[in-house]
């Protein structure tokens, strides 16, 4: 039986054409990266040829996979532990922040060496998968190795992408990613996340030209980023209605949430043996793959502690450093955690997250409630709506104390209705009519068969921001509408004189007789 199904995988290996394609994720975010690797392994697995450059090489190479390394990237991100914290102080800081990374790394991959030599190389490719993440020069990627690009999208279909492929984003129930808004908004909520949205779209426009700058810096007689727009063929976009507010999609936004959720693998087997014990349950904490706990202000971290003392379950926690801290019996650290694996475990009653997304998407794959921390980027807006649909507790980093910390846990531990939505929203996140990975291949494949999608693309990818609003056409109205009004004005007055003056002229001619 093991043979036969050898034979019919390599015959479907076999039957599908060999094309290559180039992965190009240059910023150093875990989650940005793991979302393309997905897709990319399993397009090398299909016996496609893959070349991935990123600052995360494959720890075990597989065939048809190549690597290109963008070294000192990681070490680079990793050196400043309080830039986070310092993002998230304020909305502000929060955009900026992110966006001076943004700008940063893409300047850094287009000058790194192993970039720049492939770029030489004079390699022709297939298909080209991105890391979208407000990296607008990258788009002239596909003008150099004359291929059709699809973009993923770690974060979900958020404004960063709708402003890309004009799709539409009704500020009166799309909450703006970045802030705290749900789809169920009051007058002055709509009011915020209209002024919301268009603090980004300033945020985002001057991105452009940032980007247009680093571009031109490179490559002088470059297109302009508005012109390179047309160079997207698709966006894999990591959403689904049961981790974010429902909304429309174009067609060229194709929906694979979920896609790096995979069976879990075996637990190590120290951390199995402390799940399988922990008969009262674990509490899971973990800031994500750069924010780092013990970066933390102390006396916060002292809180958390104390804290986790006072609970009956015990704790797995994420800790980075090689100085430990006098931990409470019930504690267990680690440098890194199998995520995926721990809260597939049935023991792991609470997540105590930062709210990324890949992590709050594994936490309702496995049913398991959270306690969410944002700090920064669209965490805000991923809390937000877990607590909206009640399956998490928000507590900010100024509000994380002993007693705020142990009435949180406390409240999802006793309380059911946070773990029964969350078995709701699993069940619904499983049911879907084709496994988000196999999505994303027939779609990766379907460009590469007819060399792009641009039939996908709606015009208004191609038309300004007002034109796409009808900021012209309404303006035109109201000049038509204020012409007609000032003319009738004019003949109501006009009329009124004349009027005015006959029944002068009337009166005069009486008087006249009377004399």
């Amino acid at each position: 039986m093991r043979s036969i199904i050898i034979f019919i995988i390599l015959m479907a290996v076999a039957l599908t054409e060999c094309k290559r394609v180039l992965g190009i994720y240059g910023h150093p975010g875990k989650s940005h990266q793991t979302f393309g690797e997905v897709i990319l392994t399993k397009l090398a697995e299909r016996g496609h040829k893959v070349t991935m450059v990123s600052a995360f090489p494959l720890k075990d190479p597989i065939p048809n996979y190549k690597d290109i390394y963008l070294d000192g990237f990681l070490e680079e991100i990793d050196s400043d532990e309080k830039i986070y914290l310092e993002m998230g102080s304020n909305i502000f800081s929060n955009f900026l922040g992110a966006f001076k990374l943004i700008w940063h790394f893409t300047n850094r991959t287009f000058g790194h060496p192993a970039m720049h030599k492939l770029i030489q190389s004079g390699e022709k490719y297939d298909l080209i998968i991105m890391d979208w993440f407000m990296k607008d020069a990258e788009l002239f990627y596909g003008n150099i190795f004359q291929a059709p690009i699809i973009f993923t999208c770690s974060f979900g279909a958020q404004a960063e992408v709708n402003y890309l492929t004009n799709n539409p984003e009704p500020y009166s129930y799309v909450p703006v990613s970045g802030f705290s808004f749900t789809e169920e908004m009051n007058y002055f909520d709509r009011i915020g996340n209209t002024l919301g949205a268009l603090f980004l779209e300033a945020f985002l426009f001057y991105n452009k030209i940032q980007h247009q700058r680093i571009l031109n810096s490179y490559f002088p007689n470059a297109p302009s980023i508005d012109e390179l727009k047309s160079n997207v063929d698709l966006i894999f976009s990591n959403s689904h209605p049961t981790f974010e507010s429902p909304r429309p999609y174009v067609p060229n936004i194709i929906s694979i949430g979920g896609v790096h959720v995979q069976e879990p693998k075996p637990l190590p087997q120290d951390l199995k043996e402390f799940l399988d014990k922990s008969q009262e349950g674990v509490v899971y904490f973990s800031l994500g793959s750069h924010m780092k706990i013990s970066a933390l202000p102390s006396d916060i971290l002292k809180s958390i502690l104390r804290a986790f003392a006072r609970i009956p379950q015990n704790v797995l926690l994420k800790w980075e450093k090689d100085e430990v801290p006098e931990l409470p019996r019930n504690v267990k650290i680690r440098k890194w955690m199998p995520q995926n694996s721990i809260l597939a475990h049935p023991n792991v009653k609470v997540f105590i997250t930062h709210g990324g997304l890949m992590s709050k998407i594994e936490a309702i794959y496995h049913a398991t409630p959270m306690i969410g921390v944002p700090l920064f980027g669209e965490q805000n807006s991923n809390v937000a709506h877990s607590v909206h649909e009640g399956i998490a507790i928000k507590l900010l980093i100024s509000e994380l104390n002993e007693d705020n910390l142990f009435d949180a846990i406390s409240k999802i531990i006793n309380d059911s209705s946070y773990s029964e939505k969350i078995k709701k929203k699993s069940v619904l996140l499983r049911d879907q009519p084709m496994k988000p990975i196999d999505t994303a291949i027939y779609w990766a494949e379907f460009v590469m068969r007819y060399n792009g999608s641009k039939h996908l693309q709606n015009k208004g990818m191609s038309l300004y921001r007002f034109q796409n609003l009808l900021l012209d056409v309404v303006l035109v109205f109201i000049v038509v509408i204020v012409s007609i009004m000032i003319i009738f004005r004019k003949l109501l007055v006009s009329v009124m004189h004349l009027l005015s003056g006959e029944r002068t002229s009337q009166m005069v001619n009486k008087k006249k007789k009377r004399s």
